[in-house]
């Protein structure tokens, strides 16, 4: 899908607040509210009465921390995360959190559900089949298609480490509104890719073990993600991991 914006010339019909803004009609990242670009523009220079630009604070010091803790504890409050997950913010893009699912959850000699139904899960086979046989719950799509098999055609190992899956296929046009986690084992791992749909709906958190997202289209600026993983997930990745 190609970029388009459209610039607002009428300042009577422009809702985003004037200031000569155009309309975002692209993909992605997703437009922020005037108020925060506002904010943002203010603190870019002093931040909290700190003489120091947001962007110049000393990461091991208070101001950082504080900061930080703050924008946790709003990403918290937002999308209701329980307080037995954690969350992590990490520079770049959601790509990476591919590999680091299978560092952190694959099982020595095992194997993980995928569900390619579209580009960015087909990218995650692609990473899985480095480092193990990845069970593909339901094949591989063709290019260009835009339909997800019906739930008596899934092939599920319940012996899997993890099960992963991308919510949505922005690129194919294919999304799970409601995915069948009754075809599972009960303490099957849930992994997913929410880059396109997190911050646009309440979560059942006590469905997933790690979920994570690009922030840039629905809650924030491009080029941050934001993982969000179960407590008791952390800690049991293999020897091998890249610190």
């Amino acid at each position: 899908m190609s970029s388009k914006f459209t610039k607002v010339t009428d300042p009577n019909h422009d809702i985003r607040g004037g200031h000569g803004r155009a309309y975002n009609y692209s993909s992605g990242p997703a437009q922020m509210p005037i108020e925060v670009m506002e904010q943002f523009q203010k603190e870019f220079l002093n931040w909290d009465g700190s003489g120091v630009g947001c962007a110049e604070l000393v990461h091991r010091g208070p101001g950082f921390a504080k900061l930080y803790k703050d924008v946790v504890d709003k990403t918290r409050q937002f999308l209701e995360v329980p307080d037995e997950f954690d969350i992590i913010f990490f520079n770049a893009g959601a790509s990476n959190q591919m590999s680091a699912t299978i560092f952190n959850l694959l099982k020595e000699g095992g194997t993980a559900n995928y569900c390619p139904h579209g580009w960015w899960s087909q990218k995650a086979v692609t990473e899985a089949r480095k480092y193990m046989d990845p069970n593909l719950v339901i094949d591989l799509p063709a290019s260009g298609a835009v339909t997800i098999p019906p739930e008596s055609e899934w092939k599920i190992n319940p012996d899997a480490s993890y099960t992963y899956f991308v919510e949505n296929e922005t690129i194919n046009g294919t999304e799970f509104l409601d995915f069948p986690f009754h075809l599972f084992p009960k303490d099957m791992i849930f992994v997913a890719d929410m880059s396109s749909s997190l911050g646009s709906k309440k979560v059942d958190w006590s469905k997933y073990g790690v979920c994570y997202a690009s922030s840039g289209k629905n809650f924030g600026p491009s080029g941050v993600c934001v993982t969000i993983i179960r407590k008791d997930l952390i800690g049991k990745h293999m020897k091998t991991t890249p610190m």
